[in-house]
């Protein structure tokens, strides 16, 4: 809060996980939304399936009153939904060409990520054809500095509080009501990202591993 202060309009928050800080942080300082430049948040879905329940995705089930709050705050937001996130599937070729690369920090990524093609190999190989994993949080990274590798909609977004099922559920509304057709749509938009190029954000995220020794050329196309 008090980079934000002194540096007002100028951060940008990249947000992973579920937003109890964040959201506690408004209670210390209202001013917040308009102190921030923008917030960028991987959580959320529409009209996929979510990955805790059928309806709710990790990030929102683990402290639904923060994400609401958050999303009703009047930050200048985006959300990267599970929509657009689970096509970024990232299979044992593209990670092999991590680990030849032989940097440091391509070499930790490569090892740290171990977990997550274990996990994903449970139940994922036989619908993608091949061990790997889903690169969702890298890829909200990458549209945090390169925006136009997305397509984008204004909506409001709601978290479902209350119900037996849906309790953490991303409400997205697709219905673009003002407050004179609907006087409970007083929730400021949120950019909501519904398509990524995830074969450019992946070479973008292999480049930046590789950049310093100039052997990988960023116009490759990194198939997942």
């Amino acid at each position: 809060m008090r980079l934000a202060r002194d540096r007002r309009g100028e951060i940008s928050l990249f947000a992973l996980g579920p937003l109890t800080n964040l959201a506690h942080a408004l209670t210390i300082e209202p001013e917040l939304p308009m102190l921030l430049h923008e917030v960028v948040w991987m959580a959320g879905r529409d009209r996929v399936p979510g990955n805790i329940t059928s309806q709710v995705d990790t990030d929102t089930w683990h402290d639904p009153e923060a994400a609401h709050a958050v999303l009703g705050a009047g930050f200048r937001m985006t959300m990267v939904l599970m929509d657009a996130t689970n096509h970024a599937w990232a299979g044992e070729q593209w990670f092999g060409r991590l680990a030849r690369h032989g940097s440091r920090q391509a070499t930790y990524a490569h090892d740290v990520v171990g977990h997550y093609l274990d996990f994903y190999s449970r139940f994922d190989v036989t619908r993608r054809g091949e061990r790997g994993c889903l690169m969702q949080d890298p890829m909200a990274a990458v549209l945090l500095v390169e925006a136009e590798m997305a397509t984008f909609e204004n909506h409001a977004v709601s978290v479902e509080l209350a119900g037996t099922y849906t309790r953490g559920m991303t409400v997205v509304d697709l219905r673009g009501y003002d407050t004179t057709m609907d006087p409970t749509s007083s929730r400021p938009p949120i950019r909501v990202a519904t398509k990524v190029d995830h074969v450019g954000t992946k070479t973008l995220v292999i480049d930046s591993f590789t950049s310093r020794s100039g052997d990988i050329n960023t116009t490759d196309q990194i198939s997942a």
